[in-house]
């Protein structure tokens, strides 16, 4: 079908018989026109001056149309004080407390902190099993709660006597190394290196002379050292077996 655009009078075709405008461009401007015409007016129900998107528009919002008031209860908002009108079911069921969800993510609760105590007040979808005053707090709190048997990684203790060819053998790893180390490559000027058991001491039983030949050993840093996966070995991988 032909139709001419309404805008810019371009003759266009279209399938639809309801077509205005050629373009949205055109669509664009036509019913910014069309929307500048429009004078404030005045909201049938609350009374409030807006500017209608259409000259049958009558009401300011959606709540203000008669399908929405219909059946409602009257109440206020428990944060802010706002009237507001609720569905009797809502209030029933416990909902319809709150105007809004900047309202309803406000709410607040009381709790203790679970470290020294303090009374706390935190909304309350920041309130959790363990609630803490600040990290300090925190980190006093876990270094005594999840210490020694009950820290996740517990294998057990270890014995920091790591034989008699112990000190010999770290310096020849060193030396071997060059002084750096093998996971990054920061030397020892930049950073403090120490001697990592691939296989950890645990596992040997006692006898220290296989424990600490050099296949078993690798100079680390001390942040390269604490990511080692070897540190939570509930036993020792097959292809490692051969060191044992």
């Amino acid at each position: 079908m032909e139709f001419i655009c309404q805008e810019c009078g371009k003759k266009f075709i279209k399938g639809y018989s309801t077509a205005k405008f050629c373009s949205n461009e055109c669509r664009f401007k036509g019913v910014s026109k069309i929307n500048r015409k429009l004078s404030d007016k005045e909201c049938e129900y609350c009374k409030k001056v807006f500017r209608p998107k259409s000259s049958r528009t009558r009401f300011c919002s959606v709540k203000c149309r008669p399908a929405n008031r219909e059946n409602k209860i009257q109440t206020n908002c428990l944060k802010c004080g706002k009237e507001m009108h609720i569905i009797p079911a809502r209030l029933k069921d416990g909902r319809g407390k709150y105007c809004s969800k900047k309202c309803f993510a406000s709410r607040t609760g009381e709790t203790n902190c679970k470290h020294c105590g303090n009374k706390l007040t935190l909304y309350l979808s920041d309130i959790k099993e363990n609630n803490f005053c600040d990290q300090k707090c925190k980190n006093e709190w876990m270094s005594y709660t999840f210490n020694g048997e009950n820290a996740p990684s517990w294998r057990g203790g270890c014995d920091n006597y790591r034989g008699e060819n112990w000190k010999s053998q770290r310096r020849k790893a060193l030396k071997r190394d060059g002084h750096k180390c093998v996971q990054c490559g920061i030397p020892e000027s930049e950073a403090k290196l120490m001697v990592h058991h691939k296989i950890p001491f645990r596992f040997f039983n006692g006898n220290y002379e296989k424990a600490n030949i050099l296949e078993n050993l690798e100079t680390n840093c001390n942040s390269c050292h604490s990511s080692q996966q070897s540190h939570l070995w509930h036993q020792v991988p097959e292809k490692f077996q051969c060191f044992l």
